[in-house]
């Protein structure tokens, strides 16, 4: 319960910062913010198949996937190997590309990925007219047609995270982490912070306390728990990685309050020995089992408002698919359900996009559409 009050507290004073000695949280849910109807991407009675891919095909190498956005019928792959970002139509087909490496106006810095965040990791967000990538260093925007506009730093903001998992859009703004874990070095913020920005000064949104780290090793185990978040509209959904429940505010107000989260009770994986072994190339003693296991493995939401969460996986597997938690972000109800992948991006009604890997082991664009559906 007190760390609950110590949540609540940080982020409903977002905007005057975060003590929970000194202020009270916010009583008020933030519904109306998170309202959300019955999910057009819940499987209900069909089921999810393959319906195209991008990757596999000549001219379509991919060398490191650094996050997908949508934008009517236009897919933004950001490949953040090539420094660049590759448009596709919604029948996969690729229109046109944009941006190149380098650090010049319009440019993109080239990346391999950090390993820790997996697959949530998205630095492209897309709107109407407006794409926004982070590049590792920089946020640079786009027009849809590949037009270059503004550039500036998270960096002007104290504390702000070099390696962030992911930005958004909402509501005109871009939203931005602060805070969390540096898995190079084996420190961390006790607190993650969310900012927003139009351009002029950002602003507190959001705030939330982390699980404290194993001691102070040099390095930290690829299951430690470590934040994850997404945005829809003014409705923000934070979770701390282990803790069984859900941040939810409202960008606009303030407001915030937890929804309950039914994680399954499983035990995460070993550390493995290929960890092991790059933490002794590093100079690491050891790579620390975690203080807290990441229980949340991803999350995204649903342009109907519905969180989808992506839990530890069942052992053995399930045959053909992964387990996911679909949780309605305006009442809380949970649904467990079975998915051929997890979505990384969602596409119209009944479609969503997915990140599997070639035989070579390069990243691939997969759609998967839903059948059978019975009304």
């Amino acid at each position: 319960m007190k760390l609950l009050a110590f949540i609540l507290a940080c982020i409903a004073t977002a905007l005057a910062g975060c003590d929970a000695r000194e202020n009270a949280a916010s009583a008020i849910a933030p519904s109306s913010a998170c309202a959300a109807g019955e999910s057009r991407w819940a499987s209900a009675a069909g089921r999810y198949e393959r319906s195209g891919q991008y990757g596999a095909g000549e001219g379509e190498d991919l060398l490191a996937l650094g996050g997908i956005a949508m934008s009517g019928d236009r897919v933004y792959l950001l490949d953040a190997g090539a420094g660049s970002v590759v448009v596709l139509d919604g029948e996969m087909r690729k229109r046109t590309t944009f941006g190149r490496a380098g650090n010049g106006p319009g440019e993109l810095a080239r990346s391999t990925m950090p390993t820790s965040h997996g697959g949530t990791q998205r630095w492209i967000a897309a709107s109407g007219d407006t794409v926004v990538v982070f590049d590792g260093e920089r946020v640079v925007f786009f027009r849809a047609d590949g037009t270059p506009g503004a550039t500036w730093s998270p960096e002007r903001v104290r504390g702000s995270s070099p390696m962030q998992s992911r930005i958004a859009l909402a509501g005109g703004e871009v939203l931005f982490s602060a805070g969390g874990y540096d898995f190079s070095r084996g420190q961390g913020s006790p607190v993650f912070t969310l900012f927003s920005t139009s351009g002029a000064r950002p602003r507190q949104v959001a705030a939330l306390p982390l699980p404290k780290l194993p001691g102070r090793p040099p390095a930290l185990s690829s299951e430690q728990a470590r934040p994850r978040w997404d945005a829809r509209g003014d409705c923000i959904l934070l979770s701390d990685g282990a803790s069984p429940s859900l941040v939810r505010v409202d960008r606009a107000s303030g407001a915030a309050d937890t929804l309950p989260l039914p994680l399954p009770d499983r035990a995460p994986p070993p550390i493995s020995d290929d960890e092991q072994r790059a933490a002794a190339a590093a100079g690491a003693r050891g790579v620390p089992e975690p203080s807290a296991p990441l229980r949340v493995r991803d999350l995204i939401i649903d342009p109907d408002g519905t969180v989808w969460i992506r839990p530890i996986q069942p052992d053995p597997p399930i045959a053909n698919g992964i387990e996911v938690i679909r949780i309605n972000a305006g009442s809380g109800e949970a649904m467990t359900d079975t998915l051929p992948a997890f979505p990384r991006a969602f596409g119209p009604p009944g479609t969503f996009y997915a990140v599997e890997a070639t035989a070579d082991g390069a990243p691939l664009l997969v759609r998967y559409r839903l059948v059978e559906r019975q009304i």
